[in-house]
């Protein structure tokens, strides 16, 4: 983190993200506000390229030196909430498709009808969370802490659940299509009609 060298101080983008951050956790602002301020932030402090020459060839982007196909064509995230503190957010119906959401605290959150198609939850803290009817397919939920989670009518076709902890959570009428479930911990939970494929 960039830091003011007088005091030691956070520059001015992260303190304002932080800032950000903190008005959507005392419910000032909604999600969509918070995100359209931290994409004007982000875009406010991303460098101007320098001209190029028309006759001067482009260099390959860093991707296409770098990376493989598989990387390329990943979807870069939409949102990047890591490490958020979200604790009893209401965010129904809430669009957080692609959202970077690492190790953010949502517990007690209310994402029922949320669109989460792809979001990244790995490692977060969704322990009581609302999910009822929200869309999770293809999410990533590695290692996440979802006890006592309501999963109850949500889409989690081709999601990742690897080593989730899903003690006493509610999946009824859920069909698990694809899901990985590797290592999971299924203590307690609620599976009635439940449907695998």
């Amino acid at each position: 983190m960039e830091t003011n060298q007088e005091n030691g101080a956070p520059n001015g983008a992260e303190s304002s993200r932080v800032e950000i951050l903190k008005m959507l956790e005392e419910k000032k602002i909604t999600v969509d506000e918070a995100m359209q301020l931290l994409q004007a932030l982000k875009a406010s402090q991303a460098p101007q390229p320098e001209p190029t020459p028309k006759s001067a060839p482009r260099p390959a982007p860093e991707w296409d030196r770098y990376a493989d196909d598989h990387e390329r064509r990943a979807p870069r995230a939409r949102f990047d909430l890591g490490g958020a503190n979200l604790n009893g957010a209401m965010l129904q119906g809430a669009k957080l498709d692609r959202a970077n959401l690492f190790g953010a605290n949502l517990e007690n959150a209310d994402l029922s009808e949320a669109d989460l198609r792809e979001a990244n939850l790995t490692g977060a803290n969704l322990e009581s969370a609302n999910f009822r009817g929200a869309n999770l397919r293809r999410a990533n939920l590695v290692g996440a802490n979802l006890e006592s989670a309501n999963f109850a009518g949500s889409n989690l076709e081709d999601a990742n659940l690897t080593g989730a902890n899903l003690e006493s959570s509610d999946f009824q009428g859920v069909e698990l299509q694809g899901e990985n479930l590797m290592g999971i911990n299924l203590a307690g939970g609620s599976f009635h009609d439940l449907g695998f494929s």
